[in-house]
């Protein structure tokens, strides 16, 4: 092998090692990176909790906790736990019963979490108050099971889908369809 080509072939190899060790480096440091989130997290449902703010401190503590148990980057801390449990143990916590007369399919806060949409196989979308559980307004009703539903990015307005092949829109204050139904081929599934 020619001198010219050894020079390039050790420099080639010297620098895929480099990137190797980088990207390892890299990673750890996430990995770090992540579990020191974790942490703060947990210290900061800790002071919401000493404040007593016991559903803030439960919102930290799950945030800092990984989010399904695939989730390898986030680790279980024992702190976020012991986070948890104390927010739990302030009892301050009340768990309202938001309710449909069938399966729930889904649910979603609005921007300002102030509000829960939900949805259900009874045929209806329902608006919640999140701070008291009571239901705003009549509930929507579709013919069919609603499979889905999302306010406009003003939160005015509600659009909803169901296997009844219609979408829907909905004045989020009172509750009423704004304009007739508008007909799909097929059920939307989103």
């Amino acid at each position: 092998m020619p001198e010219g080509c050894e020079r390039v072939s050790v420099a080639a190899t010297w620098f895929g090692y480099s990137a190797h060790l980088q990207r390892e480096e890299a990673e750890r440091a996430t990995k770090e990176a992540v579990a020191n989130e974790s942490r703060a997290l947990a210290a900061l449902s800790r002071t919401a909790t000493d404040k007593g703010l016991g559903l803030d401190g439960i919102e930290l503590a799950l945030a800092a906790w990984p989010r399904r148990t695939t989730d390898l980057d986030r680790p279980q801390l024992e702190v976020s736990l012991e986070a948890l449990s104390a927010s739990f143990a302030l009892g301050a916590i009340v768990i309202r019963q938001m309710t449909h007369d069938g399966p729930v399919w889904g649910a979603a806060f609005d921007k300002d979490q102030q509000r829960i949409l939900s949805w259900s196989e009874d045929n209806t979308l329902r608006l919640w108050d999140a701070a008291t559980g009571k239901q705003i307004g009549p509930a929507m009703t579709h013919r069919g099971r609603v499979l889905g539903a999302v306010f406009d990015k003003d939160q005015q307005r509600i659009l909803s889908w169901s296997d009844d092949t219609t979408l829907r829109l909905w004045d989020a204050a009172t509750g009423q369809q704004i304009r007739p139904s508008m007909p799909a081929a097929y059920p939307v599934v989103v």
